[in-house]
């Protein structure tokens, strides 16, 4: 049975350790990254917390195997998922193999319970429930009142007695009771917790603003985009791009589009030796071509100095 609690101080490692995820954080706030994760996985069953102390927005997709669902635990404001936005009184519901941005606030933490489709094989009545309820196209769905604090409760119980198991209990056995526990929370939630759905357009419409500028910012990494650029290729305002960014990241459009562009290079600068890339050739592949600007920017975002995070 997988039992495992991190900490992080770089965005990208927080996401290289989630279980079975393809997927990338990028750091928007500027300051030190502090992140937390706990996941227990046992047969079939994927369980895990996260919280970050910083914005970040994280691109990737679902493991190809899983039903994920998740549920906001703390936020100042809004979490996006796939454009729709995620309140504390919402629950995501993501299929397998599911593409995404998501954007956290800082100070977010939420609670994450993944499912393979085998082990719903094993449980029909339980899976044809699951599809019921996922029929629409929104992985976002509003909850019924109370279902939220049950769940966590749920989680937390859960939670106790996965230590002690581990502690105390055969491998089977332990692997066993957790798994049924935590179907059953799934259970209980899918019959009582889920109330029927309205879309936030207005919602889903800033976000795609923001997941398309995203795309075309990894398009063109030498040649930073402007927010003209965004409003001829979006046909938008550029009051409706700033709104867009200002409501979903948190940021202005230039913020947030060159925090992306410093994540991908403080990227480049933690994988590969000083001899094979330099600071300079990694900030100049994401159009850093002023030194003195780029070490600043750097400096300011992350808190560290661009030869900081080179491989020891």
């Amino acid at each position: 049975m997988q039992l495992e609690n991190h900490t992080f101080t770089d965005a990208g490692e927080h996401a290289a350790l989630l279980s079975g995820w393809e997927q990338q954080y990028f750091q928007l706030d500027c300051g030190p990254f502090h992140g937390r994760l706990q996941q227990v996985g046992a047969d079939g069953i994927h369980v895990f917390y996260e919280s970050v102390n910083r914005r970040i927005v994280q691109q990737g997709s679902t493991p190809s195997d899983m039903l994920v669902f998740g549920i906001v635990l703390d936020s100042n404001s809004p979490v996006t998922f796939a454009d729709r936005s995620v309140t504390t009184d919402s629950i995501i519901c993501a299929r397998a193999n599911r593409e995404f941005f998501m954007h956290f606030p800082g100070e977010t933490a939420l609670l994450g319970l993944g499912v393979k489709l085998p082990l719903l094989e094993r449980h029909p009545e339980l899976a044809a429930r699951l599809e019921s309820s996922m029929s629409n196209k929104n992985p976002v769905i509003p909850l019924a009142p109370g279902a939220r604090e049950q769940f966590i409760a749920l989680w937390r119980y859960v939670t106790d007695e996965v230590f002690a198991l581990n502690a105390f209990a055969q491998s089977d056995l332990a692997q066993r009771r957790v798994t049924a526990q935590i179907l059953d929370m799934l259970d209980a939630l899918v019959e009582s917790g889920i109330r029927d759905e309205r879309a936030d357009i207005t919602w889903m419409s800033h976000s795609d603003v923001v997941a398309r500028a995203h795309e075309m910012i990894l398009a063109r990494p030498l040649e930073p985009v402007t927010v003209q650029e965004l409003c001829e290729a979006l046909r938008i305002s550029r009051r409706t791009v700033q709104t867009s960014f200002r409501l979903v990241t948190g940021k202005s459009p230039v913020e947030y589009m060159r925090a992306i562009r410093l994540n991908h290079v403080r990227q480049m600068l933690r994988t590969a030796p000083s001899v094979d890339l330099t600071v300079r050739d990694a900030a100049q592949r994401w159009g850093f071509f002023h030194s003195g600007h780029f070490t600043q920017d750097y400096r300011e975002l992350f808190d560290a100095m661009p030869s900081d995070n080179r491989p020891r």
